[in-house]
């Protein structure tokens, strides 16, 4: 490559010595950690929070699986044991960097994505629509776990706006847990409930499976299938 490019004295073994050594910056991020703070055995085990998702996962033969605030892809990285496409996303970079070193290692077929679903970067530019991420990452199902409330509560989004994202990255079905107890332990509004929450669910999709996923019913998944007429045109 040297002898194409005249008067180039560039080394570049050397530099990519020196690339590959390059240290990320060092400093802590709200979620970075999450994963490595919770309990793996109790989650996977028979009747724990992810091994209900994945039966339903198996039952209903999803094999194309886009994970939303997957953090370091801890349930990613089982779904791809039987999944054909299975796609990570977080925003927090330190999660997705954790992610990204986790695959590598353990040489796992996933897609790290570094996203915030309701800002994505190419929602208001002129690109050609096939680059956009509700198009490149749309996939079987959506997962998105233990995010509602940081949503609706924390950054203040409307319920349905948070549906309607959903169904920009799903064909065909929607996980998403709702959390009663709300964020930070905070007083709740009055409106914020288990049936309020219901109601706007199946506006969108039929109801598959409602049912509590930890024993202190913290957290209630809901399943469902998109309804005809709600699904995205974008493809």
């Amino acid at each position: 490559m040297i002898g194409f490019l005249p008067h180039n004295n560039i080394n570049l073994n050397r530099l990519e010595n020196k690339v590959l050594h390059i240290q990320g910056p060092q400093f802590k991020t709200k979620w970075g950690e999450y994963h490595a703070n919770i309990d793996k055995n109790q989650n996977f085990n028979e009747g724990g929070r992810f091994d209900l998702i994945l039966k339903l996962l198996k039952q209903y033969k999803i094999d194309e699986v886009f994970e939303v605030g997957g953090n370091q892809g801890l349930l990613s990285i089982e779904i791809n044991k039987f999944a054909e496409k299975v796609i990570c996303s977080d925003y927090d970079e330190i999660a997705v960097d954790h992610m990204f070193i986790n695959i590598k290692k353990m040489n796992v077929n996933i897609t790290p994505v570094l996203l915030d679903i309701l800002h994505p970067v190419y929602l208001s530019l002129n690109f050609d629509k096939k680059l956009k991420p509700q198009f490149r990452f749309k996939s079987q199902a959506v997962l998105a776990l233990a995010i509602s409330h940081h949503l609706i509560l924390g950054q203040k989004v409307p319920i349905d706006l948070m549906f309607r994202t959903f169904i920009q990255y799903t064909r065909e079905y929607l996980f998403v847990e709702f959390m009663p107890n709300g964020v930070d332990k905070s007083p709740n509004p009055d409106w914020y409930n288990l049936d309020w929450f219901r109601s706007h669910f199946i506006q969108y999709f039929d109801l598959i499976l409602e049912r509590p996923s930890t024993e202190d019913r913290n957290r209630i998944l809901f399943f469902g299938k998109l309804r005809a007429g709600n699904s995205d045109n974008d493809e």
